[in-house]
């Protein structure tokens, strides 16, 4: 919660616009709304907007909110193929082609977590034609070889986003202050979070100073 808090400030000083933290929680259990900060009988507490995917399981099966299908495995007690069969029936009435797609390769997804891949094949196998123009989940489709390469792929693409990222803040620092700490190159090399390392690039622009830099490092890690 406290990352959480600290994210929403920073997004909310970098960017000057209203910024609310909201937290969705697919499963019923123990959850936090509010993150609170007391010292000697004072406190401070900030309440984050929250939405609890349970509360809304009647409006899902009524039909009210199809498009939440796939979920519904998430908030049964007991994950079994009748619940797999209410959500197929639920997302076979969509009547765009694409989003019903989209659906269900959602819905397989989350129950190869939950229930034995052999049956989940079995329980779609008609509905697999569909998955050619479903953009969503695919990585269960593609297996081995093809499957490791495509993750390296995307794995190494990401990296170079990353590295870019933390290249153009040091960069900035560097013009600025001439001189950067190894200790901070090497703190920032450990940053692979984007929106982190988007704030940390608007700040190097604004500080005064690269003591004032590292700590707001610190604060974003912490």
């Amino acid at each position: 919660m406290k990352r959480a808090y600290v994210k929403c400030a920073l997004f909310h000083e970098a960017t000057g616009l209203p910024v609310i933290g909201v937290i969705l929680y697919f499963r019923r259990g123990i959850y936090k709304d509010e993150y609170e900060i007391g010292f000697r009988g004072r406190r401070n507490r900030y309440l984050f907007e929250t939405i609890k995917l349970w509360e809304y399981k009647e409006e899902i099966e009524s039909g009210k909110r199809k498009e939440l299908a796939p979920f519904l495995i998430l908030m049964a007690d007991h994950p079994d193929e009748e619940v797999l069969r209410k959500e197929k029936e639920l997302i076979m009435q969509i009547e765009d082609e694409k989003e019903r797609a989209d659906l269900l390769s959602i819905a397989i997804t989350l129950a190869f977590h939950l229930l034995k891949e052999s049956r989940i094949k079995e329980f779609f196998k008609e509905e697999m034609k569909m998955f050619k123009p479903a953009n969503i989940v695919k990585e269960w489709i593609d297996e081995g070889i093809q499957q490791g390469i495509q993750q390296g792929i995307q794995q190494g693409i990401q990296q170079g986003i990353q590295q870019e990222a933390r290249e153009a803040v040091l960069d900035i620092l560097e013009v600025r202050f001439k001189a950067v700490p190894e200790s901070m190159v090497k703190i920032l090399n450990e940053i692979s979070d984007p929106s982190i390392l988007k704030i940390l690039h608007r700040k190097a622009v604004k500080v005064e100073s690269v003591d004032e830099f590292e700590q707001v490092i610190q604060l974003m890690l912490k």
